[in-house]
């Protein structure tokens, strides 16, 4: 991210969540203590400007699922506990980056149209329940 457009308050932003540097007070007229906010951040930012991490993670999860798929016979050598093993990592590899794909979507959302954290979390999980 270009230092010019990076600030303190960025991740606030991103969230939803009121930006600049009254956010905790409109936290706090709202009912929120900006304290007890609970806001995960696991792992880390990738490094590669203007790629996101998550379509690394799922091109790798859908390049060894077709390669588990092209390649089925020697697959089909191996016992069925590591094939099933090997199925369920591939598995949640996409899964995990579809999860990220989510999260990261309704987090743009609510900064582009400035809905707070209980709208954004409404209309993630409105979106998860769709085929």
């Amino acid at each position: 991210m270009p230092a010019s457009k990076h600030n303190k308050h960025s991740d606030t932003a991103a969230a939803g969540l009121p930006s600049g540097d009254n956010a905790d007070a409109q936290l706090r007229r709202t009912g929120i203590n900006p304290e007890r906010l609970s806001v995960v951040k696991l792992g880390r930012r990738s490094h590669l400007t203007g790629v996101p991490s998550w379509l690394w993670r799922l091109g790798s999860g859908l390049m060894l699922w077709s390669l588990a798929l092209l390649f089925h016979s020697p697959l089909a050598q191996l016992s069925p506990y590591l094939q099933a093993a090997i199925r369920l990592a591939i598995g949640l590899i996409i899964l995990i980056a579809a999860c990220e794909i989510l999260v990261s979507a309704t987090e743009r959302l609510a900064a582009r149209f400035q809905w707070n954290h209980y709208i954004a979390g409404t209309l993630a999980e409105i979106l998860s329940r769709q085929p």
